[in-house]
């Protein structure tokens, strides 16, 4: 449908715009991040003159960077984008902290209790929020991080996506598998 609707030549170019960028968020999603990575090069030049979009590419970025392990990417865009969102209010200032919070986690080679409290604020803090998204990618990431086969379990039985079942089993440790 977004590969459509961008098309449309009934849409303005801020429409397209926010359209292009779901459409990066959704191929990261289904671990398209070549093309992914393609639309967020041109994005990060069509965003400049709007905030908003602007940190939402970058923070988009940094999802493409941290799936790719290029931490200290991740971490320079997550750093941009929190720049570009200070003054929005909602979810994106929210999604920020939340990757911040599972970048640092991943890029530790020692998983200390407080990467994994940060990452569990996160958690409460989406929970709260009601954003049951994000409170499972806690929970997906935790168990990416410190090899909880338990949790792995939780979240591959607790779901009937088949799409997520297979995100799920990339990221399980291969003694697991």
């Amino acid at each position: 449908f977004l590969k459509k609707y961008r098309k449309s030549k009934n849409i303005s170019k801020y429409q397209k715009t926010v359209c292009e960028v779901n459409l990066a968020a959704s191929y990261i999603a289904e671990g398209s991040l070549d093309q992914a990575k393609e639309l967020l090069e041109t994005l990060l030049k069509s965003t400049k003159d709007s905030p908003l979009l602007h940190g939402n590419t970058l923070e988009l970025c940094a999802q493409l960077y941290i799936h790719k392990n290029e931490y200290e990417k991740a971490k320079d865009s997550l750093l941009k984008a929190q720049n570009k969102l200070k003054n929005t209010q909602g979810l994106q200032s929210f999604y920020v902290k939340k990757w911040h919070a599972i970048n640092q986690l991943l890029n530790s080679s020692i998983k200390t209790p407080s990467l994994v409290t940060r990452v569990l604020e996160v958690k409460k803090e989406a929970e709260n929020r009601r954003n049951w998204e994000t409170l499972r990618e806690c929970d997906l990431y935790i168990a990416k991080a410190t090899n909880d086969i338990e949790l792995f379990n939780t979240l591959y039985f607790g779901t009937s996506f088949s799409k997520y079942k297979m995100k799920i089993k990339h990221f399980m440790p291969k003694k697991f598998k």
